[in-house]
């Protein structure tokens, strides 16, 4: 369940949630986006992540609505990375990803979610 998470596990879900419903209805969530990220300047990092996890995942990203309480298969493997991230743990990082993702794309998502999710954290504290 989504209530039971870190504040900031909260925080990026509902994010990457508000943005792609917002995206897949042509709408701007830019405003939504930086009050959930912490500021402007986070938004064309966490579009870079989206966009980049987007292109590597091997079948479509399951993304559940803001108001569902339960997250996605796709959404909790994503916040399981985010944390490995988080953590420096890469190792582990790669072993969660390692059947679905070839080398060269873990790789890529390791550097883009360090960057993000470093300057997020502590935006979120």
């Amino acid at each position: 369940p989504v209530r039971g998470l870190p504040n900031w596990q909260i925080r990026l879900i509902t994010a990457f949630r508000v943005g792609t419903m917002a995206s897949r209805v042509r709408r701007d969530a830019s405003e939504r986006l930086s009050i959930l990220l912490g500021g402007d300047q986070r938004l064309r990092p966490f579009r870079i992540f989206v966009e980049e996890l987007g292109k590597a995942w091997p079948d479509p990203f399951t993304v559940n609505p803001p108001c569902c309480a339960q997250l996605s298969f796709d959404e909790a493997l994503m916040l399981e990375t985010a944390s490995l991230a988080l953590s420096g743990k890469q190792d582990a990082f790669h072993a969660k990803l390692t059947d679905m993702l070839p080398l060269s794309v873990r790789r890529n998502l390791w550097h883009i979610s360090r960057r993000l999710l470093t300057d997020f954290l502590k935006a979120a504290h």
